[in-house]
């Protein structure tokens, strides 16, 4: 383990992490303005919150075995334009993790993904986005839901294969146009798409996606 505020504020420019360390602490990288290198061990379970927040990083590679990236574990990273996961990864997306990465335009999430926190692209330049099929549960505080903030997104895709849309994924996201629900979604949950009022779902008539659009006056194509 690397301990909480291990190099904080430090002058490191770049690291390595040892391949035994299965933990970054709270805020352990935080605040190293001049830290724009970094190579996680494989073995790595958890990113403590804020743990590079406010760092130089320019791309990050996410391990597969990483289960947990804490809240705003990276947010406020202006240099940060590559985001990458282990393939087949189920790690969960704290909230805000990467707030106000202001260069940030793609984000790909884990294949195995079950659990997004709130704003996790808040203040990115991402456009669009494709939500795993293995997304089960996103945190909602107060009208903020997992995609709000985004002020630059106008297109979720929901993988196909997904059989529920989780509530307030997309709570209160007016900047969402393009909402494109696959025929195996059988059930849109409360709140998802709450006050997205410019949105358009795209779908497969007499599917379950028009019959949710129709039933909320949401247009439908």
């Amino acid at each position: 383990t690397i301990g909480e505020y291990a190099f904080s504020k430090s002058g490191l420019t770049n690291i390595e992490i040892p391949k035994n360390v299965t933990e970054l602490g709270a805020n352990a990288f935080y605040e190293t303005t001049k830290l724009t290198e970094i190579t996680l061990s494989t073995a790595l379970e958890t990113i403590g919150e804020y743990a590079f927040s406010k760092s130089e990083i320019t791309s990050i590679v996410i391990p597969k075995n990483t289960k947990m990236v804490g809240e705003k574990a990276f947010s406020n990273n202006n240099q940060l334009t590559r985001v990458e996961f282990g393939q087949d990864a189920d790690t969960a997306i704290g909230s805000y993790a990467f707030e106000n990465c202001q260069n940030l335009k793609e984000l790909k999430l884990p294949d195995n993904v079950t659990w997004l926190g709130i704003g996790i692209i808040n203040g990115t330049q991402i456009e669009s986005i494709v939500i795993p099929k293995s997304v089960t549960t996103c945190d909602r505080y107060s009208s903020n839901g997992s995609l709000s903030g985004a002020q630059y997104l106008k297109e979720i895709i929901f993988e196909h294969g997904m059989k529920k849309i989780p509530a307030s994924i997309a709570y209160s996201s007016q900047s969402i146009e393009r909402v494109v629900i696959p025929s195996t979604v059988e059930q849109i949950e409360k709140s998802a798409f709450y006050n997205c009022s410019n949105l358009t779902i795209y779908g497969i008539p007499g599917t379950y996606a028009e019959v949710y659009a129709n039933k909320n006056q949401i247009p439908f194509i």
